[in-house]
């Protein structure tokens, strides 16, 4: 027996480690261990086989997550799966969110400390859990059975903060995988996490838990102190813990994977990877990037197309046109307004502008990875039992934790309009720091190696010696040299009288970044949680009713949050900048079109004479105006201003209050209500009351959206009620008869009334649910248990859903009614025209165009009257007016689930004569499928917009009726967002757990061993959208980032004495989009046509060929090949390794994470959410290979 041990624990473990050591090498990222997972079959789990993840003690007497009913053995028929935190510590995890989310039932995208700067539901500083990747507010979450209210700030927070968990008191996390509203109510789609807190006290108990990052400064990176309390007595127990939590920030210089800029990550036709970035160098002359071009700073935009069309400033730079006027020393172009790219200064074979040194990619690395997170927590709890008839027990909880992240992620881009006259205008030649930027045009028109560069570009683009190539059309003369007749000279005198002299000064826009302006952000998040409650027996004598008890309990949290920002106030800069700050769009200097910039003052800049209503006290007190042009601000990537008046004055900060308050009134009875062949039936009812109270209230700046460039957030105000009522039943139907075991079936239903209320337009919104579970469990021999469930499940509308405050914002959407600039182009024969192979939008987007009386090929356009002189196209994408809030008559989503399995534990005994006990193996196996119906959906303008324009023909799409237009211009004016039920999604797979442990023998000692393997595959993950014609769109994301199709932990261990040694190994399958809908077509710098003639354009490819031009068809060789955007993510493997020393009264463990620093994969941001092309909460690893170190000392 000794033998076939050793040789079916080899057998086991090997398949999975000759496998993750095949792919280990073709991966570039780690995965975060997962914590030790055995799952609680729907059986009497025997002692041997749970030692290793609940004691004894847990086992009995306790009441199972997803029931009510008592029982006296941890039996359960939904799947149950356990996350003993003892052993998560031994995978070198601590804390609620790292332990949860790092559970193979975690799939899809699950929000951590990594999204530093992202607008978050739950605001900054968050982190929540999603099983089966169905969300977070699917996903509902307990402490003993009881329910944690959801807390954050900004916005309207819907979803329990899992970094507000106490770490030290939970014994164990059981995660319910089933569908479970008929027993715990409303959220419970996905299933339920419960945290079951720990009884056993005896006494003083200290910890300490801190991790060491190698590539990080610092004696220890995160720290974790806890002191404990407690005494257990024979009436009952009392605990109590303080614990302090802090980590570091980590930077992205911090790390060597992205201690670099982002890289355009793509793949060849024949499977090469390039990151270097060559399309800039192919359509602008540029150098070769290293890095992924983001956005720039350091410019100026006049978007004049007779004159410099950006310009930039650089010390030591120019065009020449300084010798001129020294006011120009530094600046030079970027473009022209012909589209050619300047290189004269000098004259290199590469632009005088380049990218790669203006981009802002790279040069924000010490920008926030995670934040600073410090947090502050003291729970605590007991029970006691009173000497009475009823043995009433008192039980009370008192939570309270506090924590505090600070992050700083990076530039943000200040791009307002500086009118033409304003004192400090770089384009102002009266100003003291202009110069007059039309005749710095002139000058390069009459440069010849511009006039060059032009004739080639012209000659390459619509054809050789045209009468609309640059020579006689754009500049100069070819003959004379005088650009005296020239267009440009045509533009400039509609703004000036002599084009030789100049045009005057023309209004600008820079594009900078000034340091700490809306990059900076603190969150503080406190909650205070109270339990109290008493059970006992109840004295009911009725019939076959006996063993009644009782429970009743309140619940109430209150969670606060404030989230501190400070940036440049949008209305301050335009009353600066001399524009009306209390007119429409007055807070953005940046709103309009090329001559905006906001409604001029008629008394200048920080005068309010003449606002057309009244300008803010703090508007006016202290203004100054404002140099955007000065050097400092060029100095880098962010600078400063030249003056601290000018940062005092523009600077300030925005608080965000939020306030929720959750109460939860409970009671119900349990007991025996009669007895059938199979046992005593058992029966629970009960009723249930919740309250849940939003007060989320920003300042007068965040709710304005008063930064520069930031939307309104009005929060939230509004209550739920949620009033339940619910049974189970539990019938042993046959239990120790021949081919019967057991035979068990539970049932149980609730019955929902909710009601939401908005408290900023008082509309009351009402609805109803049913929900069910029928369970069953069969064990026709002792060693094998077959069960199956199936129930629906319920979600009432969160209060983000339904108690936003309704308001108006504005945002940029394309109109697709508008034909597109690539379109247009330019004929020697006819001037300007409509090429229709180059319009990208699909023929019914054309027809819904017309039918909604918009011509969809001039509208926008006035390049199409034969007039070259008259050649204006309307911007597209423009700002739009948009109006969101919460939603009235929501129907609640409803879900149907199904699962079904087995537990196999090998019988030893009789396939193995020797056997000694001491060998036991437990496989268990579940297939889950869960489908939600009235699925609501958050609408975005653009969705609204794309629904109305492409996605339906003949505006027959109800979202049709969001959108107006203004009857002037026939522009958008307004799209009316918000949610609504409109989609049904899905989620299937298999869970397998195998848990083997057994007894080694070698030099005459024995050894406990075992080995622990948990996997998920998701065999679907899909989306059903239906349109208003029936029309389906159905999208399966299964196998796709997120949903890999397997996600396996395993874990082997051996007891030394009092030692236990673990190896951990995570293994990630690989990933990829979707062929046919997400995959991007093969394309290159100078374009591709695919198979509907659209050119398809990519970064790091020259292609096989290129067209000569518009008049010459033939192709000209290249040489190259075609690429695409990577789409996938190789298989990925991470090893952890620990030893623990276990004594009475002392545990003291050390161990690596990531034991190979294995790094994270590679990604393409424009394709999967990513910093520094490393994916974002999809379970990869940022942080590399980490030391921890844990001691626990009881006195």
């Amino acid at each position: 027996m000794k033998s076939n041990n050793l040789i079916f624990t080899m057998l086991l473990a090997l398949p999975l480690f000759i496998f993750a050591d095949n792919v280990a090498d073709e991966t570039t990222e780690e995965v975060v261990e997962e914590a030790v997972v055995a799952e609680a079959e729907a059986e009497e789990v025997t002692e041997d086989a749970a030692s290793e993840y609940v004691s004894e003690e847990d086992v009995e007497d306790i009441v199972v997550t997803g029931s009510r009913i008592r029982k006296s053995t941890f039996t359960s028929i939904a799947p149950l799966q356990i996350l003993s935190t003892d052993i998560s510590r031994e995978a070198g995890l601590i804390d609620a969110a790292d332990i949860l989310q790092e559970s193979p039932t975690a799939s899809g995208q699950q929000i951590d400390l990594s999204f530093s700067g992202f607008s978050l539901d739950n605001g900054p500083g968050s982190s929540t859990i999603s099983l089966r990747g169905l969300g977070s507010g699917r996903t509902l979450v307990l402490i003993n059975g009881r329910r944690v209210g959801p807390a954050g700030v900004e916005g309207a927070p819907s979803s329990p903060d899992l970094n507000l968990l106490p770490s030290a008191l939970v014994q164990r996390y059981e995660l319910l995988l089933d569908g479970a509203s008929s027993v715990y109510g409303s959220d419970a789609i996905a299933g339920v996490s419960n945290a079951i807190l720990r009884s056993d006290f005896d006494g003083f108990e200290f910890e300490i838990y801190t991790k060491e990052s190698p590539h990080q400064d610092g004696f220890t990176d995160d720290r974790t102190m806890s002191i404990a309390y407690g005494k257990s007595f024979d009436r009952g127990f009392f605990g109590m813990a303080y614990e302090t939590v802090y980590n570091p920030e980590v930077q992205f210089v911090d790390r060597p994977w992205t201690d670099d800029c982002t890289v355009d990550y793509e793949e060849t036709e024949q499977g090469d990877i390039r990151t270097k970035n060559v399309y800039y160098e192919v359509q602008y002359g540029d150098y070769v990037l290293d890095c992924q071009f983001e956005f720039t700073v350091g410019k100026v935009a006049s978007y004049l197309g007779f004159g410099p069309w950006t310009i930039a400033y650089r010390d030591g730079f120019g065009t020449g046109y300084e010798t001129l006027d020294p006011n120009a020393d530094g600046w030079f172009p970027e473009s022209m307004g012909n589209a050619v790219e300047v290189d004269i200064n000098p004259r290199d074979g590469v632009t005088d502008y380049t990218r790669r040194y203006f981009n802002t990619n790279g040069n924000d690395l010490y920008s926030t990875m995670y934040p600073e997170f410090d947090r502050d927590s003291f729970m605590a709890y007991g029970e006691y039992t009173l000497d009475n008839k009823s043995n009433t027990t008192l039980f009370f909880e008192l939570q309270t934790a506090k924590r505090e992240t600070y992050s700083n992620y990076g530039a943000s881009q200040l791009n307002p309009w500086v009118d033409a006259d304003y004192l400090y205008n770089i384009c102002n030649p009266n100003s003291e720091i202009g110069f007059d930027c039309n005749s710095m045009g002139a000058y390069i028109y009459n440069n010849p190696d511009f006039i060059a560069d032009s004739n080639e570009r012209y000659a390459a683009l619509y054809g050789p010696s045209t009468n609309y190539g640059f020579p006689a059309w754009w500049g100069v003369d070819p003959e004379t040299g005088s650009i005296a007749y020239s267009y440009f000279c045509y533009n400039a005198y509609r703004y000036g009288d002599s084009c030789v002299e100049g045009a005057g000064p023309i209004p600008v826009m820079p594009f900078v970044s000034i340091v700490g302006d809306r990059t900076a952000v603190k969150a503080t998040v406190e909650q205070d949680r109270f339990v109290v409650g008493a059970r006992g027996d109840l004295d009911i004598n009725f019939k076959n009713f006996s063993g009644w008890t009782y429970e009743t309990s309140f619940t109430s949290t209150e969670s606060t949050g404030k989230s501190f920002r400070s940036g440049i106030r949008g209305d301050r800069l335009s009353f600066a900048l001399g524009f009306d700050p209390s007119a429409p769009y007055g807070d953005d200097p940046s709103y309009g079109g090329w001559e905006f910039g906001g409604t001029k003052l008629s008394g200048g800049y920080c005068d309010p004479t003449g606002s057309v209503g009244e300008i803010r006290a703090d508007v006016i007190e202290g203004c100054v105006p404002v140099n955007l042009f000065a050097p400092s601000i060029f100095e880098g990537i962010s600078g400063d201003f030249e003056t601290q008046a000018e940062r005092d004055y523009l600077f300030d900060e925005s608080v965000f209050d939020t306030t929720i308050t959750q109460d939860v009134y409970s009671a119900f009875a349990t007991g025996v209500i009669g007895s059938i062949p199979g046992g005593d039936v058992a029966a629970v009812i009960g009723i249930e009351k919740q309250e849940l109270e939003i007060n989320s209230t920003p300042d007068f700046i965040a709710d304005e959206g008063l930064f520069f460039g930031f939307t309104s957030n009005g929060g939230a105000k509004g209550k739920q009620v949620n009033d339940e009522a619910y049974f189970e039943v539990a019938l042993p139907l046959l239990a120790g008869v021949k081919y019967a075991e057991e035979l068990n079936l539970e049932i149980s239903g609730r019955h929902t009334e909710t009601t939401n209320t908005n408290f900023y337009n008082n509309v009351e919104t009402s609805d109803s649910g049913k929900t069910y579970s029928v369970k069953l469990s069969y064990r026709p021999i002792q060693d094998l248990l077959l069960r199956a469930t199936r129930g629906t499940a319920f979600r009432a509308p969160n209060l983000r859903e339904s108690a936003l405050r309704e308001e108006q914002d504005n945002t940029s959407v394309y109109d697709y009614c508008m034909a597109p600039r690539s379109a247009i182009v330019l004929s020697a024969e006819n001037g300007y025209e409509y090429d229709r192979s180059k319009d990208f939008r699909d023929q019914q987007t054309i027809e819904n165009c017309i039918a909604a009386g918009l011509d969809p090929v001039q509208f926008g356009n006035t390049l199409l009257d034969g007039d070259p002189g008259t050649n204006s196209t309307s911007p597209n994408p423009y700002s739009v007016d948009f109006t969101t809030g919460g939603a009235s008559g929501l129907n609640s989503e409803t879900s149907l689930g199904s699962t079904f399995g087995f537990v196999y534990e090998i019988p030893y005994y009789s396939l193995f004569k020797d056997s000694d006990g001491t060998t036991s193996t437990t496989i268990g196996m579940t297939r889950y499928d869960i489908e939600i119906n009235d699925s609501i959906v958050e609408l975005s303008p653009g969705y609204v917009n794309y629904q109305c324009y492409v996605a339906t023909p003949n505006q027959e799409s109800t979202f049709c009726n969001q959108l107006t237009r203004d009857p002037g211009t026939n522009q958008i004016n307004n799209i009316e967002t918000g949610f609504l039920n409109r989609d049904a999604e899905t989620a299937a797979g298999i869970d397998l757990n195998i848990l083997h442990q057994t007894v080694l023998n070698f030099n005459g000692k024995s050894y406990d061993f075992g080995i622990d393997i948990t996997a998920n595959t998701v065999r679907e993950r899909s989306l059903l959208y239906i349109d208003d014609n029936g029309n389906v769109d159905f999208e399966d994301y299964a196998g796709e980032p997120g949903y890999p199709e397997f996600n396996i932990f395993s874990r082997m261990f051996m007891e030394l004495g009092d030692w236990r040694v673990s190896w951990q190994t995570n293994f990630l399958s690989r990933v990829d989009q979707d062929q046919e809908d997400a995959l991007d077509d093969w394309g290159s710098a100078n374009g591709v046509k695919n198979e509907d003639g659209d050119n398809i354009f990519s970064d790091t490819c020259y292609g096989y060929t290129k067209d000569r031009s518009a008049t010459d068809e033939t192709q000209v060789e290249v040489g190259d090949t075609v690429c695409r955007d990577i789409g996938w993510i190789k298989a990925y493997v991470t090893h952890n390794a620990s030893a623990y020393y276990y004594q009475d009264n002392l545990t003291l463990g050390f161990g690596v994470r990531n034991v190979f620093d294995k790094e994270p994969p590679m990604v393409d941001p424009s394709e999967i959410s990513s910093k520094s092309n490393t994916p974002l909460g999809y379970g990869y690893n940022l942080n590399g290979r980490e030391f921890f170190f844990n001691i626990r000392y009881n006195f």
